[in-house]
This record gives structure tokens, sequence and C-alpha cells, in this order.
């Protein structure tokens, strides 16, 4: 759009191009893989739910091009979790992290990330649920983002969307709760490009009753006035006001309070995390999991090549963990929580 008009320097304009042609091959080349993948679900009848980047690229920016992926976040039910990573397996997929012991990611977690062969170098998060804080696990309905999911294709696959509504909800809780604090431009961006894309069609009524429901309002209380405000984004004044006005439960209060707390921290993450379990016999279930994992991941963990010395990690594990109270500035190949 620039090329050849003089609104940017020639260098700036050489830059851009080069940045364009060099997201363009990179997404394309996931999106082909993507493909496949697909194919391999439906075959199985697995049913696929795309989110973030590959979601956004084939119903909102329309062009490779525009928009980066890293990786390939796919969502699938619960129930159909062990089947999707025996499928992505057979793809030559293998898991980044083990459990500190079998079933460990099913029961806590919301995701496992698992890398391609070696020649794709392709990176797929397998989400069964939508956000890494155990609150707001016990308290979405996941029933709804799926009944109210859009069909999409990728080149001939079919695969699945969440609809604006539930696509708003997510991608403002994600920035809000999984990067608290942080500046990420592109995420801000992907809000205001869904909001200008699909300004005719939102229901602005059911995203706030859900954001009520689910404990998400302070989520758009942070995001959409800034839309509104920096980005221009045409948001109806009365919703902003509306959004504005909500009074987040005191239950999301304490969640988030918990949240900031841990920001940075896998001590303080994992008492979040098990305050915001169910029933003291989940809680009990998690903390002896992580405090003390099977004796084969301690070995691969901390690559222990003596046995008799694996119960001398356990102690060092708790001190590393206790010493995390540092803000982590790298990004997170899995959540903030992991042990060390």
């Amino acid at each position: 759009m620039l090329a050849g008009r003089e609104l940017a320097p020639l260098a700036l304009e050489t830059w851009l191009q080069q940045a364009f042609t060099a997201c363009y091959a990179r997404s394309m080349f996931m999106l082909v893989q993507l493909e496949e993948m697909l194919h391999s679900f439906n075959n199985a009848g697995i049913p696929v739910l795309l989110l973030k980047g590959a979601a956004l690229i084939v119903t909102v920016y329309r062009q490779a091009g525009l928009r980066p992926m890293t990786d390939l976040d796919l969502l699938v039910r619960q129930a159909d979790v062990a089947r999707a990573i025996a499928l992505l397996g057979s793809l030559g997929f293998t898991p980044l992290h083990h459990d500190p012991r079998m079933g460990t990611a099913f029961a806590y977690e919301n995701e496992i990330m698992l890398r391609g062969p070696q020649s794709s170098g392709v990176l797929v998060e397998l989400h069964w649920s939508l956000f890494d804080s155990p609150h707001h696990q016990v308290h979405i309905d996941m029933d709804w983002f799926w009944r109210t999911a859009q069909p999409v294709k990728v080149g001939e696959a079919d695969a699945d969307v969440l609809c604006p509504e539930a696509l708003l909800l997510h991608l403002c809780g994600h920035l809000a709760l999984h990067h608290r604090g942080e500046t990420k431009l592109l995420w801000k961006h992907d809000i205001a490009e869904v909001i200008a894309h699909y300004e005719a069609t939102i229901d602005w009524t059911t995203v706030i009753q859900r954001a009520q429901q689910y404990d998400l309002v302070t989520p758009l209380q942070e995001i959409l006035p800034a839309c509104a405000q920096e980005w221009g984004v045409a948001i109806p004044a009365g919703v902003v006001s509306a959004v504005c006005e909500l009074e987040p439960t005191a239950r999301e209060r304490r969640a988030l309070t918990r949240l900031a707390a841990a920001h940075g921290s896998v001590a303080g993450r994992f008492w979040t995390d098990i305050a915001g379990l169910p029933g003291w016999r989940t809680r009990a279930g998690y903390a002896w999991e992580n405090l003390f994992p099977s004796a084969n991941f301690m070995r691969s963990r901390y690559t222990v090549h003596a046995p008799y010395l694996v119960p001398l990690y356990y102690p060092y594990r708790w001190l590393v963990a206790l010493r995390s109270a540092r803000p982590a500035r790298a990004r997170r190949t899995t959540r903030s929580r992991s042990w060390p």
C-alpha cells in the first residue's frame, strides 16, 4: 500500500516489503502444514477449533503476509485430548515437556505443546480449555464456545473458529490474564482488527453478559476502552460506557489479585493455582504431583544419571522454585507456572 506513493522513505518501504515476504512465506508454510493436520483430524472424527493466529488469518486478515505465526493453536474437546495427541504423534509430533506424573496435564493444565518433525519445525499448542488460570477453567462453560463456533476452510480442510463474541472474550482474556502488564501490540492489533472486521455483526449484549458470567469483566474494561480511544475502532459509545460501569464479582477480583501477585514467580503461581482449584482433594492432588513428581520425570527433567541421586533433587526443585520470585523476561515456551 505504501509502494510508489512516497509516503515513507524508500529504505522503510524496502524493509516492510522484505518483512511482508518473510511473514507470508512462513505463514503459508504453516497453513499448508495445518491443512494436512486438519485432514487427519477430520478423518479421525476429532473436531478442531482454530485459535489465535491461524484463525485470524483465515477470517480477519485474509492475507498470510499480514499476520505472523510462531505456532499453531488448536482447540479440541477435553474428551478428545488423548486421541488428538496420539494422532499428532502419528504425524511425527512429540511433546516438548513431560508430565510430573501421568495425566497431570489433562487434570490441571489447559494445553500441551508439541514439536513437529525436524524437517518442519512446526510447533502445535493443543488446547482443551481457553485459559491457563484454574479459576477460569472451572468457571467457563466451554460448551458455549463450541456451540457458537463457525465453520471455515483452510485450503480444502474443514475446521471451526470462535464466533465474533467468543473471539473477543478469548483475545481480551488471553492478553489480560496470560500476559498481564506486558505490552503486546500484535495482540492489541488483533483485537482492534476483529472489532473492525465484525463491526456490523458483533452482539455486544452477548459479549457483556458472557464476560460477567465467566469472570472476564476486568479484561474487557482494560482493553475495549483503549481500543476505542487509541486504535480508533468503532465501538458504540454506549457499549464502552456499559463495560466501564460493570462491577467485577468479588470472585473475579480475588482471582486477578492472586494472578497479579504470582506473576513471574513459580512459587507464587503454584499457590495461585492451588487457590483456584475446586475442593481440597483436587488441591492436594495438584500439590502432591508438583512437589513429588515421578522418579522418571525427575531423571529426565534434571538429567540425573544415577538413580540414588534422584531423592536429592526434590529439595533442589523446591529451593529453586522458591527463588523464582523475580519477573520472567523471556517469553514462555510453556506457562509461567512451570517448575524449574
